[in-house]
């Protein structure tokens, strides 16, 4: 009897835990409102949805940010602090995403892994990029869309040597990881056609570290770009 009592208790354990493990699994937010709500209580399909979203609002904050600088100080201060505002957040930020995904960032392939996880990813909707993986040391990226190009073209195009000639190298730099990897654009922007892929990039790992933009220093009455690693 009490053998009968303890499989019965141990069933009831099991099916509890399963239950707890499923979460609540909510499609929306259509249902009553839940105090003690957790990411995991998210369904899959509401999360990536969710993830989208989320992405498109990083770029876009950083988007306005730039535009309310640019109203009170002029487009070239404007660039400049976003320019630095992003070097020191992925400096900041960015090695998370390689601890979280344990990549241990020895290769160019390791590096092109993690640029895959960022909000302003190489996977997602506004960035989804191509690899052409010749080995784990030497990859070429295409991005055949990009949603900022797009915008920037219709918008504003006299940003795009900024955007996409200066700061997007510099990210990619960045983004890496790796200082021993070279970053050589094959093709960027301007486009004579918006059928031509935006962009493509070139990516070794060489034997000495690469010149890696570093943000100003006050020299007298000016500001001076600095580089790490540059002879």
């Amino acid at each position: 009897m009490a053998e009968k009592k303890t499989a019965k208790a141990t069933t009831k354990t099991t099916a509890a835990r399963k239950v707890k493990a499923a979460g609540k699994n909510y499609r929306d937010m259509s249902g009553p409102f839940d105090p003690d709500l957790k990411f995991e209580d998210f369904s899959k399909e509401f999360l990536l949805e969710l993830i989208n979203v989320y992405q498109f609002a990083w770029v876009q904050l950083a988007t306005k940010f730039m535009d309310s600088i640019a109203q009170r100080y002029g487009h070239q201060v404007a660039e400049e602090i976003n320019l630095d505002a992003w070097r020191r957040m992925s400096r900041k930020v960015n090695p998370y995403y390689a601890r979280v995904g344990k990549i241990p960032m020895k290769t160019v392939v390791d590096s092109i892994k993690a640029l895959q996880l960022p909000l302003d990813n190489t996977i997602g909707p506004i960035y989804r990029m191509q690899y052409e993986v010749i080995d784990e040391n030497h990859v070429v990226m295409t991005l055949p869309r990009c949603r900022t190009l797009e915008a920037i073209e219709r918008d504003d195009p006299k940003r795009i040597p900024q955007i996409c000639q200066k700061l997007e190298q510099i990210m990619i730099e960045h983004y890496l990881m790796n200082d021993y990897i070279k970053v050589v654009p094959l093709k960027l922007p301007p486009r004579k056609s918006k059928d031509e892929i935006c962009c493509v990039w070139d990516l070794t790992l060489q034997k000495e570290k690469q010149p890696r933009w570093d943000g100003w220093q006050k020299v007298g009455d000016k500001w001076v770009d600095i580089w790490a690693n540059k002879k």
